[in-house]
């Protein structure tokens, strides 16, 4: 059972004097703490719809025009967050194409990427 936060009121409240340089490390562990805490994680096709603000039948749409990026593992897809926040924000993330990594930006430059010939019906 989760325990309930009750702040304390008979305490006095105080003031912490740091220095520039303990301040810095202070900070620089706050942010490595919320970091380690943050989930960043892979999202099924519904929880990625709902994250989106899309229904399922239109994420999939988009994942058949290779318009949001996506990982296929077998017959499951999955949706990184950084990259569905970046392809929302209209940030395009470096070295990644749907399903497979191609390279870091230093190993990209001077590269051209080209999106595949669309596939036509018979």
């Amino acid at each position: 059972m989760a325990r309930r936060y009750v702040p304390d009121t008979t305490r006095e409240p105080f003031t912490l004097v740091l220095s520039s340089e303990q301040e810095d490390a202070l900070v620089q562990r706050v942010v490595e703490r919320l970091q380690e805490s943050r989930d960043d994680g892979y999202l099924n096709a519904i929880d990625a719809a709902a994250y989106l603000g899309l229904t399922p039948a239109a994420l999939y749409a988009r994942v058949g025009r290779e318009q949001v990026p996506y990982r296929r593992v077998g017959k499951h897809l999955f949706f990184n967050r950084v990259e569905l926040r970046a392809y929302v924000e209209g940030t395009p993330l470096t070295g990644y194409q749907n399903e497979t990594k191609i390279g870091t930006e230093s190993e990209m430059a001077g590269r051209t990427l080209t999106r595949p010939p669309a596939r036509t019906r018979r």
